[in-house]
């Protein structure tokens, strides 16, 4: 028996993107995310700034969390779309263990470039952000929202 391509049994539950090359195209979706991520971010940094610019470092955090909280969402949903291997409370333990060890090493990084090697931080920040980047990508992608193998 054949069953017609518009009845709701032929439909997958979720669109899952599909890609031929799967690493391009989740970098892809992770560089959009992430743009929408940093913009909600800087966003929320600069109102809250402007309502009480005196507390400037306490925004910044904020405006991290809010960042981080939208980034799992949009990853995990979106970026890395599909089966998981973990459940989403252990991804989202595994990418705030991440996130935190990708906060700390860029810290370090920008501090070491500065005062060891007298870099101007304007300019080296951007080249840490890339490195960090690329380093939290290959986290979520083979620790925090590991896919299942096999299910297809």
């Amino acid at each position: 028996m054949m069953v017609p391509l518009n009845c709701a049994a032929a439909r997958p539950r979720h669109k899952v993107p599909v890609d031929r090359n799967p690493l391009s195209g989740e970098a892809t979706r992770y560089l959009q995310s992430g743009l929408g991520v940093y913009a909600l971010d800087l966003a929320a940094f600069s109102l809250l700034n402007w309502l009480a610019p005196q507390h400037y470092v306490i925004w910044t955090v904020a405006g991290r969390v809010i960042g981080a909280a939208a980034g799992f969402a949009l990853h995990n949903h979106y970026s890395f779309a599909g089966r998981k291997e973990y459940s989403a409370g252990q991804s989202a333990v595994r990418y705030a263990v991440l996130l935190a060890l990708n906060v700390a090493l860029s810290a370090m990084l920008l501090n070491a470039a500065v005062k060891w090697l007298g870099l101007d931080s304007r300019w080296v920040r951007p080249i840490i952000d890339i490195l960090i980047i690329g380093l939290a990508f290959l986290g979520s992608k083979f620790w925090v929202f590991k896919q299942v193998r096999g299910l297809e």
